[in-house]
């Protein structure tokens, strides 16, 4: 599916943050809107460390949002750290503030997202498979398979990390995390520095703290393994939930391929099964089905052949999934519904080569997903 019509530019991709925050006079916390042009939330949230001299984890927010895209979500600083007005970090990011509370915002804490998003340029054949797709997704969902931003530590490195550490191949783990999230050149120059810890330095920017604490205690020769412990817990955490969203998408895909008419769509270096006719008493299976993460809870029955064959690939076996590493577990408990179905799906704008679409997804969903299922779509 090359040259998606989507995110083409900011302006393409909106999207607002739903919450149910109330806001007081007084509180703990500030709470701000974020809204941010052509930049990735954790680099705004590293702006704003910067720049009002706040602990990057004291900023509390729900979700992650698009970097090629205008968002807009909540977040909260202790309220010892700012006043209460509006900030100009930057000529993409900006903070309004809305007032005070007493709880921080945290992940997964908000409705979901509101979404406005043009595809273009657009033949006519190609408008009217989307607009067949609509019917068919506003009444039936789209798999919600784990989109690219949690797979973003596995790009370019082509291998988990979380499976290095499963392997006890800590050393390789950590070059993974050092040239993690950066471009092609940038990794292939950090890999040749790799052991010239000083040179290493000077390249990593002076606010890409984690990197350049890793690298200062891989210059005083700690073990590996002890080297991976200084990475925050959080962003292990993550390495280890990347290797786990993967396992639930695979699972998925051979379901859906096994048992419906399909196509298939990219999703970071893979290629993931939807369903383009339906068969309504699986379907509904699918939709009144959480599907458990790998190695936490009893898989049901109809998906289990379909799981063992992913474990089976990846040489993973019941004691694997007890597994600790680097002082975490590597198999984390949860669940997650198969299907989504877009809320107030609609067309609001129309031109000859291209679409508007509005519409409102759940937490723990993503819209590049939805689009990609959408444009691929030939029922």
């Amino acid at each position: 599916m090359p040259n998606l019509p989507f995110k083409k530019r900011p302006e393409d991709f909106i999207v607002k943050e739903r919450h149910n925050l109330f806001f007081k006079p007084r509180g703990e916390y500030a709470y701000f809107l974020l809204k941010k042009r052509n930049c990735n939330t954790l680099d705004a949230l590293k702006l704003l460390a910067r720049q009002l001299r706040v602990p990057l984890d004291q900023v509390g927010f729900a979700g992650l949002k698009d970097k090629l895209a205008i968002t807009e979500q909540v977040i909260s600083v202790p309220k010892r750290y700012v006043t209460a007005q509006n900030y100009r970090l930057s000529p993409q990011v900006y903070l309004r503030f809305l007032g005070y509370g007493d709880e921080p915002v945290r992940l997964g804490g908000f409705l979901g997202n509101e979404f406005t998003i043009t595809l273009h340029p657009l033949t006519r054949r190609q408008k009217g498979r989307i607009k067949k797709g609509l019917g068919f997704f506003a009444q039936y969902g789209f798999p919600n398979y784990f989109g690219e931003q949690r797979f973003g530590s596995i790009l370019g490195t082509k291998d988990f990390i979380a499976r290095l550490l499963l392997q006890e191949r800590y050393e390789e783990a950590l070059k993974a995390y050092i040239v993690s999230f950066l471009k092609a050149e940038e990794r292939r120059y950090l890999t040749k520095l790799w052991g010239k810890w000083d040179l290493m330095l000077k390249y990593i920017p002076p606010n890409d703290v984690t990197k350049r604490t890793v690298i200062k205690a891989l210059k005083r020769q700690k073990p590996y393994e002890k080297v991976f412990r200084v990475i925050p817990k959080n962003i292990r955490v993550m390495f280890a939930f990347a290797y786990q969203s993967y396992l639930w998408n695979k699972t998925l895909s051979l379901y859906i391929a096994d048992h419906f008419k399909h196509f298939f769509i990219p999703i970071a270096l893979w290629q993931f099964a939807v369903y383009r006719q339906i068969d309504k008493k699986r379907w509904k299976l699918l939709k009144d089905t959480r599907l458990p993460y790998a190695g936490t809870k009893e898989i049901p029955g109809p998906f289990k052949p379909f799981f063992e064959r992913v474990i089976k690939e990846e040489g993973l076996d019941e004691r694997t999934f007890l597994a600790e590493r680097v002082g975490i577990k590597l198999f984390l408990e949860g669940e997650r519904a198969i299907i989504v179905i877009p809320e107030g799906l609609s067309i609001v704008n129309e031109k000859k080569d291209s679409l508007t679409l509005h519409f409102f997804l759940p937490p723990n969903s993503y819209a590049t997903v939805f689009l990609k299922a959408l444009i691929g779509f030939n029922g």
